[in-house]
């Protein structure tokens, strides 16, 4: 039963999480992340009022802001809160990600009922701030996962972005399998000199 379970997670990942367009080898189950549940969140992301598809190559003078996150929440989903994380698995380059995963942003408390068209920012609580994605090596990916939380949390500072653990994060606050999610890819250029003390800040 439990073996059916993870598989039916694991396959709904291929609705949630659309990138085999991209063009790219990327993995449908990052080696990072467990497997999705059932329940489907839709994220549509913005920044400075352009839309992003899932996927899309993005300059990295545009990501320099967080993005505007609208949720499109199922009814099933309607009386939960929500959170938001985006993390970076590519780091330093993804030929040698041994900084993985860095974290970017945590907005938890995204409460119910959700209206579509509201940025999780008016109704949600920012924990750890945006990071602008600053790669220094390549094309990194940068995912914004949604999770559905059993009850409201208080998440506890946060001082290191790298080496993030996602799955220590979500079991800390029992927040399971993710709900959604989406991405968009920044590649590095000829200004990143390949310091990494920018993802501590």
């Amino acid at each position: 039963m439990a073996t059916k379970l993870w598989m039916m997670a694991v396959l709904s990942l291929l609705k949630v999480l659309e990138i085999c367009a991209v063009g790219q080898e990327d993995e449908v189950v990052p080696a990072w992340l467990d497997a999705f549940g059932a329940e489907r969140v839709q994220l549509a992301i913005s920044f400075n009022g352009s839309s992003v598809r899932p996927g899309q190559l993005l300059p990295k003078n545009l990501t320099s802001s967080s993005p505007c996150v609208l949720l499109d929440v199922p009814s099933s989903l309607n009386s939960s809160w929500i959170t938001v994380i985006m993390v970076d698995p590519d780091a330093p380059s993804p030929a040698s990600p041994s900084l993985s995963l860095i974290l970017h942003w945590i907005v938890s408390n995204v409460a119910p009922p959700h209206q579509n068209g509201r940025d999780i920012l008016e109704y949600g609580m920012e924990d750890v701030t945006y990071l602008r994605p600053g790669p220094v090596g390549g094309i990194h990916r940068y995912y914004l996962l949604a999770f559905k939380q059993t009850q409201e949390i208080q998440v506890e500072p946060i001082e290191e972005r790298i080496n993030f653990s996602l799955r220590n994060f979500t079991a800390k606050y029992d927040l399971n399998y993710p709900v959604g999610g989406t991405l968009f890819r920044v590649e590095a250029d000829s200004e990143s000199n390949g310091d990494c003390t920018q993802f501590t800040k």
